[in-house]
């Protein structure tokens, strides 16, 4: 049964306690929604963006963009060409979209000095030390629309970029599925999120099915 969880609940697990907060990183916003129905031969276009739309931020925080003459291909008429530009080149023709991570950490490669690296994260506390770093981190989840406060939706998969923690701990995350006045930084109550990647942790030792916030993790970072 979708979004199932037999055991233990999130209620029922220890979840990490907020450590280095307080730090919000000057990450460029950039929506997926605006490209919806623009290049459908990647991916459906701009509704499936959100890894190319992370990964596009990120590029940016560290200084690269591509070119003029490698966006000439791109409508005029479009805003943030730069964004299909990387749908672009994050394509997988065997999968069939722009999701695939490893495609996503490969783009940032393509700019002077950036590598990626898709990991694995045990607790909202290897975030933090990132963000401390001053490295901003691209994270997967899946949760339901009651799950994650601040959010304002649920969703089976989808990615976005945590530029920082509030003094409280709450996450402030740059939403490449937020359009018009939610473009800001989404603010995400981290208790929830804790308690769920507690969870997620204590159903993958027991061989259980998992979901929650940040499973997945993709730095971009200079080399």
């Amino acid at each position: 049964m979708p979004w199932a969880r037999t055991s233990p609940t999130a209620s029922t697990v220890p979840a990490s306690a907020p450590g280095r907060v307080g730090r919000e990183l000057v990450v460029p916003r950039y929506s997926q929604e605006i490209h919806k129905g623009q290049y459908p031969e990647y991916d459906n276009g701009g509704e499936a963006w959100c890894s190319p739309t992370s990964s596009q931020m990120i590029v940016e925080y560290w200084g690269r963009k591509p070119t003029q003459q490698q966006l000439s291909w791109v409508n005029p008429d479009y805003a943030d060409p730069q964004v299909c530009h990387a749908a672009r080149h994050t394509f997988d023709y065997q999968y069939e979209g722009c999701g695939n991570w490893p495609f996503n950490a490969a783009y940032a490669a393509t700019y002077r000095d950036l590598q990626g690296v898709v990991t694995r994260l045990s607790s909202l506390t290897d975030v933090e030390r990132l963000i401390h770093a001053g490295i901003p981190v691209i994270t997967s989840q899946s949760f339901l629309k009651t799950e994650l406060d601040g959010a304002g939706y649920g969703t089976a998969g989808h990615l976005m970029t945590v530029v920082g923690f509030t003094k409280d701990g709450d996450i402030i995350a740059n939403d490449p599925a937020a359009t018009g006045q939610r473009r800001g930084p989404a603010r995400l109550q981290a208790p929830a999120v804790r308690e769920h990647l507690a969870a997620d942790e204590a159903e993958e030792r027991r061989g259980q099915g998992r979901r929650g916030f940040g499973r997945g993790l993709l730095p971009l970072l200079p080399g």
